[in-house]
């Protein structure tokens, strides 16, 4: 199954479950696994597609949840940072269903910055990022992390190129700081609609025509 599998990602489009996982870290949430698969069916159809399970969150590159369309600001943070990848309970179940990909955030050319106020109030989100910016296994990232606000501020007068290149991450009272007006101001509320676009190539035709 393996080798076909390697063969239709190499003819173009990965369109089927058995394409997304072959070779992947999986992770799923533990409730999801009692509720609606159970444990040997979730092992015996991850070993039938070369697939392993990967019981943290930020090392996974495909996420098993309940709902695709309501997957939970984490999971999708993650997916949406690394190009991974989002499965139905039936992709596991019955061997087919829908899933979501997503492209790697981390693959486009950005200078960030966190500011003190996001990073104290949203420490789960920036566990995300500091694990997504460290994995070294993912392979390399086009981000640059800058840590003083004043460079980060001197960067944005001088900026020429679209806002986009510039991400701030910053508290909603922060959102109107007249230094940061030429970068692409992100709040805990609005950065998935950012960092989370879905790739309708490597997903499913079910996904993909909604």
């Amino acid at each position: 199954m393996r080798k076909q599998t390697l063969k239709r990602l190499r003819r173009g489009k990965a369109r089927t479950f058995q394409d997304v996982v072959c070779g992947k870290r999986v992770y799923v949430d533990g409730r999801l696994v009692a509720a609606v698969l159970g444990a040997g069916a979730l092992d015996s159809a991850l070993a039938d597609n070369a697939a392993s399970a990967e019981p943290v969150r930020e090392k996974a590159q495909c996420f098993l949840v309940r709902d695709l369309s309501n997957p939970g600001q984490r999971v999708l943070l993650n997916a949406g940072l690394s190009g991974g990848t989002l499965l139905s309970p039936t992709c596991i179940s019955v061997g087919a269903g829908p899933f979501v990909t997503y492209h790697r955030a981390l693959a486009s050319r950005r200078k960030v910055w966190f500011s003190d106020a996001f990073k104290a109030t949203h420490t789960l989100l920036m566990h995300i990022f500091l694990a997504r910016l460290a994995d070294v296994a993912a392979g390399r990232h086009q981000w640059v992390v800058i840590g003083e606000r004043g460079e980060f501020a001197r960067r944005a007068r001088t900026n020429r190129g679209a806002p986009t290149t510039l991400l701030a991450f910053v508290a909603k009272h922060e959102v109107a700081d007249q230094d940061l007006r030429a970068t692409k101001r992100l709040i805990a509320g609005n950065l998935l609609r950012f960092l989370a676009i879905i790739d309708r190539n490597k997903s499913s035709t079910a996904m993909c025509s909604k």
